[in-house]
């Protein structure tokens, strides 16, 4: 499985900044908030408020579920923000062909997730 489900809101954060390959402080920037307020989030001093979510979501794609319960949807991943463009192209797309791109995006992702590069694959 490429998201470990025990992670903390916190460790998910850190996971998603890390993955969209943002400093603390960009990523403050793109929540409104400031790089002092998104170090607290990451080592769970601070829960981060929703309308700083919903400020992130405009800038990132990710899922609600998975951020803040852990909840991985194999349809609705971590992605980086290329990614984005990929989903707006496959939305005028019939039902079977987004499924098969997801699919395969799913496996892309899984092999070229940071976990899978730092430990090799065998």
């Amino acid at each position: 499985m490429l998201y470990n489900l025990q992670m903390t809101i916190g460790a998910r954060i850190r996971q998603l900044r890390e993955r969209n390959t943002l400093s603390q402080e960009k990523f403050g920037d793109l929540c409104g908030v400031s790089k002092a307020s998104v170090s607290q989030w990451e080592i769970g001093i601070a829960t981060p408020p929703t309308d700083r979510l919903v400020a992130l979501r405009e800038h990132l794609v990710f899922s609600f579920d998975w951020l803040i319960a852990g909840e991985v949807d194999s349809n609705f991943a971590l992605t980086r923000p290329s990614i984005q463009k990929l989903i707006a192209v496959a939305q005028p797309l019939p039902d079977s062909a987004v499924a098969a791109l997801t699919r395969e995006g799913g496996v892309y992702a899984e092999l070229i997730s940071p976990e899978k590069l730092l430990k090799g694959t065998k």
